[in-house]
């Protein structure tokens, strides 16, 4: 579904990550991880076409990203950054219709297709009860649901999510994780999103890419690349590794912090 070749990324002229290669298929649901600066955004950006290519391609569905209009791509993906903002005086019923926007004409107005996978997205976010509410007046969990309903009107194969959990309490954390989840298992929707926290990591993630200075450390399964080795090499502190109850997945527990080598 996505080919990602050699490919070079970074701001004003300076790469931040180099040669980067990955293939990610239909159905997976990919979180990148690594210490703050590592370039988990900056890729999330260049898969997205946000940031300007420096060197190599990737390929959406066997066509080159470069070569597509921003109105194929977005009817192929939705991307949802940390910080998203909208007029005050709009509703959540009327930001998910910009959902649309991909597969309308200049002018075009709603129809009733339109009006109904808006109504699909909504329901499927549970915001129903409060579509006419106004985004500045709802939660920090409402708001994400709300975003999340929006990139579902477009009807992507994949979406691109960047820290999606960012200011928001244990109880929405969980809410947007598993309501991700959900989208992966039953409408086989394609998933990258990038993550700090390394059990939700573990717990919601089919596969883990780890990324330290800009460089791939390892990618795979959580269970089989999550380890006391990798944790000290690229976040510099010492974890005990546990199973939860059914034995499934992982719980990372930090036990020592060693400081940094000046050398």
């Amino acid at each position: 579904m996505l080919k990602i070749n050699e490919l070079s990324i970074g701001y004003n002229s300076k790469p931040i990550v180099e040669n980067f290669n990955l293939h990610i298929e239909k159905g997976d649901m990919l979180t990148i991880i690594g210490p703050n600066g590592s370039g988990k955004s900056t890729i999330l950006k260049g898969i997205g076409r946000l940031l300007k290519s420096m060197g190599g391609t990737v390929y959406l569905d066997g066509k080159l990203l470069w070569e597509m209009s921003n109105k194929d791509i977005a009817k192929e993906m939705a991307c949802l950054s940390q910080h998203n903002t909208a007029p005050k005086d709009m509703t959540i019923r009327k930001l998910v219709g910009f959902g649309r926007t991909p597969h309308k004409t200049w002018f075009e107005s709603l129809n009733e297709e339109d009006e109904e996978i808006i109504d699909w997205a909504i329901k499927r976010t549970n915001l129903k009860d409060i579509e006419d509410k106004k985004i500045v007046n709802t939660s920090g969990g409402e708001r994400q649901r709300a975003w999340m309903a929006m990139a579902l009107a477009q009807e992507p194969k994949i979406l691109l999510l960047d820290e999606p959990t960012t200011y928001l309490d244990i109880n929405n954390q969980i809410e947007i994780l598993d309501l991700v989840k959900e989208l992966n298992e039953k409408l086989k929707l394609t998933v990258v999103m990038v993550l700090h926290d390394l059990n939700q990591a573990a717990k919601y993630s089919s596969k883990v890419l780890v990324l330290k200075s800009g460089e791939v450390q390892a990618v795979g399964e959580p269970e089989e690349i999550l380890d006391k080795e990798l944790m000290r090499n690229v976040y510099n502190v010492d974890v005990d590794i546990l199973k939860n109850q059914f034995g499934e997945k992982l719980i990372l527990i930090p036990k020592k912090i060693h400081k940094w080598s000046k050398e």
